[in-house]
């Protein structure tokens, strides 16, 4: 039985993704609270970089892509949990709007 190679770090999205728009990165952000950490998303999702976003893996890189290399590093710090992972990953959506209804 042959297994795929694992990746050994995860891909630096989040700068590549934001550079196409860095006022709305520094300037504009939305926040949200995980396990009693604040975490930042941009404030507008409408300019992060398409294919940065079109390169990502999974859904891990996309969150990664959302809360910045920082926040990232902040919530594997953490070794959560898949159960956990995923109600990171629905606040994330959430606070940058993706995932509400019409959306």
């Amino acid at each position: 039985m042959t297994t795929a190679p694992r990746k050994t770090a995860a891909p630096k999205f989040a700068a590549k993704a934001l550079e196409a728009a860095p006022e709305v990165a520094e300037d504009k952000t939305n926040e949200f609270e995980f396990k009693g950490q604040t975490y930042s998303t941009p404030g507008d999702p409408m300019a992060l970089d398409y294919f940065a976003l079109q390169d990502a893996e999974s859904e891990a890189d996309i969150i990664e892509i959302l809360v910045g290399e920082e926040g990232w590093a902040q919530f594997r710090a953490t070794r959560p949990t898949v159960g956990e992972f995923q109600e990171f990953s629905e606040l994330a959506n959430k606070s940058i709007g993706w995932g509400e209804e019409g959306n």
